[in-house]
Formats: structure tokens, C-alpha cells, sequence
């Protein structure tokens, strides 16, 4: 398994300034053995188990919202491209608006996270425009 926490500071990034800072976002490494263990931080975390599976099982909170990532869970940029999708609903959400919109020679869009030749990318209109964890490094 990844280094979801590592992952998840390198997301956070590109999310300052928006709602997902005071929501709190973190990572829970459910322990099927002892879902009582993940109590404080996901409701109900018994029924987060999978039957007959004792791997431990990542997850992402952010405010009440919980995402199993077992999915990405070997693979760093699917789970960068997974974790900053998710941040991105929750800013939508939040704000009633899309995020994060910039000005392109095309015009304004909405970036979108996107796996790119393999690589964490957010892209406008399919086309690269930095690297998941960079958006707020570009002038």
C-alpha cells in the first residue's frame, strides 16, 4: 500500500485557500480486526469492512464524507488523481461554483485531474496544464 498521508499533503496543496482547509481532510487506515478503532473518525466503520477480507482498508474523511480508496491503493498518481477528484466535488459543493478555474489562451475552464502518460495531472480541456500538488507553484 501507498503512502496515503504522503499523498494527501502533496494534494492539499493546490487546495489552499479553499473550503477543504477548514474541512479537515485525513486519512484512516481501517483495520478490519478492529473497525471499533476508526470510531472516532468514520461513522459506523463495522460497515466499511469487506466480508472475508482482513486487509487494511484506506480511507479518505473529509468533513462527513467518507471514500474507500482501495482501489488506488497501489498506485501513487491513480490515488493523487482519485484523492485531488474528490477535493475538487467537495470545494464544487461547498461553494456552489467549479474549482479551480483558470484563464487559458482557449478562454476560461475548469481544470480537471486526470492521469496524463501515466502521471497525476490537472488538464484543460485534455491537455496537461501542471502536476497534481504544482497548481499553485504556476504565475
Amino acid at each position: 500500500m501507498i503512502d496515503f498521508i504522503d499523498v494527501l499533503g502533496r494534494v492539499l496543496g493546490d487546495f489552499r485557500g479553499t473550503p477543504v482547509e477548514h474541512a479537515g481532510p485525513h486519512i484512516v487506515v481501517l483495520d478490519p480486526r478492529q473497525p471499533e478503532a476508526a470510531a472516532p473518525f468514520v461513522a459506523d466503520p463495522a460497515s466499511w469492512t469487506l466480508p472475508g477480507s482482513y486487509e487494511l482498508r484506506p480511507l479518505l474523511v473529509v468533513g462527513q464524507n467518507v471514500t474507500a480508496l482501495d482501489e488506488v491503493a497501489d498506485d501513487c498518481d491513480r490515488a493523487l488523481v482519485e484523492i485531488a477528484s474528490i477535493l475538487q466535488d467537495f470545494v464544487a459543493d461547498e461553494t456552489g461554483r467549479p474549482w479551480p478555474c483558470v484563464d487559458t489562451q482557449k478562454g476560461r475552464t475548469v481544470l480537471e485531474a486526470a492521469l496524463v502518460d501515466g502521471h497525476a495531472r490537472w488538464t484543460s480541456r485534455g491537455e496537461p496544464w501542471c502536476g497534481i500538488g504544482a497548481l499553485n507553484d504556476r504565475d
